[in-house]
């Protein structure tokens, strides 16, 4: 008996044991479940967001300028809105340095100034003297260069040719006199605060030829325009040969009236007034003084001798017979054909339109957008690269672009309405620039009270007829948002343009900018694993990146500075006024999510001032700014509850649908912005 109770007491507590392992067991494998599932809802969450990611910042890259440009709107043209703050900011205007103006006061034949933002430099030539002082120091003291006999007529940046220079000389300046070409080492230290000049022992005679204008590619090359409606190059090397100078300049181009006696010649010279090179397409064009352009073709990433493929003799012309006017200039008045006069030309780059290779601005503000590339290119492919690279061919019409307006302060103006509502004269541009969308023109008469510098932008707002009230956000459609739409900013100068070429430049971005807007590459990465930024980015997207762009413009009153402003840079002039109306006409115009998107941005810069961080956290948390979530709940089956229907069993059960509030969205996007420049690269 005894034996057996021991038995079964034996067989009692392993039964137990085995109960509490298997009980164990279910605990774990619940436990390993439930992380499993964990897992996966997480991993689902992150697919989802990373999918809210990407489709945000998809949306990063503005349209080709092509598209934009062919569906132009009716409200072509714009003003700032009322109480808002002017696109020019900070304006100011310093003199030129007293030793300038001394020695220009005792000048003996010629005087030249212009700007190098490559360095942060204005330059001033006074007979065979030239000075270079800082744009971003007041009363800095120039640095003289007096190496030369004969006057400087113009003068030419250029980052050399790797090996050919000690690698401190971080750029080299073309100095052209009356006679010679002349090579001056360029050395900058103390994060380009300092400068040095050095003599490189490097000139080659002009054989009497006035250049006009120089300019370079990113490897070196110089192009230079000459006064003999010729094109040449400097082409230097580290030394001589038994064949070649180390230093000498070479002809590519030829007018056969250029080179017979001034009394055999039919008409007169029309001396080159403008080079420019795309070096990423491999086109290098010339303006001439009478506004002939001409098209070369300088091969796959422009290494190749210049080889002419197009010549336009009057690019308004060509303009006005592309719309269907045909010789509208032909028997106009004489004011209509000064207005119609080619004064710049400026690349449009890859990034910004793969059908647009140039955009030339006429005396009366107009812009004609032209392209070099042949029409099999197609107007959908962005390739930057030399592989699949379309060499030029023509010179052709894309579209015009009307003058900026003058008058009213209307935002969605339309371009009629802008151009009927002024008494001011017509535009008489002396100047202009252009790059990534942002055109400045110099406007003056023959009275320097009269000069007004223009600026047109890019409207970044809504179109009007997308403009809800706040906080409505809008369409999710982005077709309505098509269409060039851009800002006009007038504003008053003290004085003239200097010149036409070289007076007006915007100061490139910080290294570290550009790295954060183009993270480089580990070392070691491979080509397949790069990938590359094909179209201009949005300022809306940058603006969390970069700071104001800076433009510099020389005048005979002295040296003028400005910043463009951003989107956020309004908001935050709004916000710091804190005026309800304003701040409301804001979240409408830009729409409740992108203004939301800003708020996050002034809210965690860490630059602000408290009292913008909490009117930025005002905004952001205001529901009748940026809204409140809701739930969209199945409307059939509460319609049936509230009218006492019975339950329909073959219908299918609607689950509710969350929808955010625009401050939740716009946190999305402001973390889609920001992650934008490295979002879908490998990891």
């Amino acid at each position: 008996m005894m034996i057996r109770t021991r038995a079964f007491v034996a067989r009692e507590t392993a039964t137990r044991r085995a109960v509490r392992d298997d009980t164990g067991s279910k605990e774990r494998l619940t436990t390993v479940l439930k992380l499993l599932y964990a897992r996966i809802e997480l991993r689902e969450a992150m697919e989802d967001a990373a999918k809210t990611v990407s489709k945000l910042a998809a949306d990063a890259e503005q349209a080709d300028l092509v598209e934009l440009l062919r569906e132009a709107p009716r409200e072509a043209y714009s003003f700032q809105n009322a109480g808002w703050p002017s696109d020019v900011v900070g304006l100011r205007t310093e003199e030129l340095p007293g030793v300038v103006l001394e020695r220009y006061n005792t000048r003996q034949s010629v005087c030249f100034c212009g700007v190098l933002p490559e360095i942060s430099r204005a330059w001033a030539s006074v007979d065979n003297s030239l000075f270079l002082w800082r744009l971003d120091v007041a009363d800095d003291v120039p640095v003289e260069y007096s190496g030369e006999e004969q006057a400087i007529v113009a003068v030419g940046l250029v980052k050399p040719k790797a090996g050919v220079f000690l690698e401190a000389i971080s750029y080299v300046l073309v100095i052209a006199t009356t006679v010679e070409l002349v090579m001056v080492g360029v050395c900058l230290e103390d994060g380009g605060r300092e400068l040095t000049l050095h003599p490189l022992q490097y000139s080659c005679p002009t054989d009497a030829t006035i250049m006009n204008d120089i300019t370079s590619t990113p490897d070196g090359r110089i192009f230079l325009a000459g006064a003999d409606e010729s094109l040449y190059e400097l082409v230097y090397a580290q030394s001589d040969t038994w064949h070649s100078k180390r230093c000498k300049k070479v002809r590519h181009s030829s007018n056969l009236s250029s080179m017979l006696p001034s009394v055999l010649r039919l008409k007169g010279s029309d001396a080159l007034k403008q080079v420019i090179v795309d070096a990423k397409r491999g086109i290098l064009y010339t303006r001439s003084e009478q506004g002939v352009v001409h098209v070369y073709d300088v091969g796959p990433l422009a290494k190749d001798a210049p080889r002419r493929v197009a010549e336009v003799k009057n690019v308004a012309q060509l303009a006005a017979q592309a719309r269907g006017q045909g010789s509208l200039f032909s028997s106009a008045t004489s004011s209509v054909r000064k207005g119609a006069k080619l004064v710049h030309i400026a690349i449009v780059t890859p990034e910004e339109s793969s059908v647009v290779t140039l955009v030339a601005i006429c005396a009366d503000g107009r812009r004609i957008y032209l392209t070099s590339l042949p029409p099999s290119r197609g107007y959908s492919s962005r390739s930057l690269s030399g592989s699949s690279r379309s060499a030029p061919s023509r010179l052709s019409v894309v579209e015009q672009r009307d003058p900026p307006p003058q008058g009213g302060n209307q935002r969605g103006m339309t371009t009629a309405q802008a151009l009927l509502n002024t008494t001011s004269r017509a535009l008489e541009i002396e100047a202009g620039f252009y790059s990534s969308g942002v055109l400045l023109l110099s406007d003056a008469t023959a009275n320097d009270s009269d000069a007004r510098l223009i600026l047109s932008n890019r409207d970044l707002a809504l179109p009007p007829h997308l403009q809800l009230p706040p906080p409505t956000p809008p369409p999710s459609s982005g077709s309505g948002t098509r269409g060039l739409r851009e800002v006009v900013t007038l504003h008053q100068l003290d004085g003239r343009c200097a010149s036409s070429l070289g007076s007006l430049g915007e100061i490139p971005l910080p290294k570290s900018v550009q790295e954060a807007l183009e993270p480089p590459y580990p070392a070691g990465t491979l080509p397949e694993a790069r990938v590359t930024t094909t179209g201009l980015l949005s300022e809306l997207v940058t603006q969390y990146v970069c700071p104001r762009r800076r433009f510099v413009l020389m005048t005979n009153a002295g040296l003028v500075r400005f910043e463009k402003a951003r989107p956020i840079d309004i908001l935050r002039s709004l916000l710091e006024k804190n005026i309800p109306e304003q701040i409301e006409e804001f979240f409408k115009s830009y729409g409740p999510i992108e203004a939301a998107a800003m708020c996050v941005a002034l809210a965690v810069s860490g630059a602000e001032s408290n009292a913008i961080i909490l009117a930025a956290k005002r905004a952001f948390d205001d529901p009748r700014l940026t809204g409140e979530p809701t739930i969209v709940e199945d409307s059939y089956a509460q319609n049936q509850e509230n009218n006492g229907g019975s339950f329909n069993m073959g219908r299918a059960i609607v689950q509710p649908i969350l929808t955010f509030s625009s401050a939740q969205r716009g946190l999305f996007l402001f973390t889609a912005r920001i992650m934008s420049s490295t979002w879908e690269r490998p990891i």
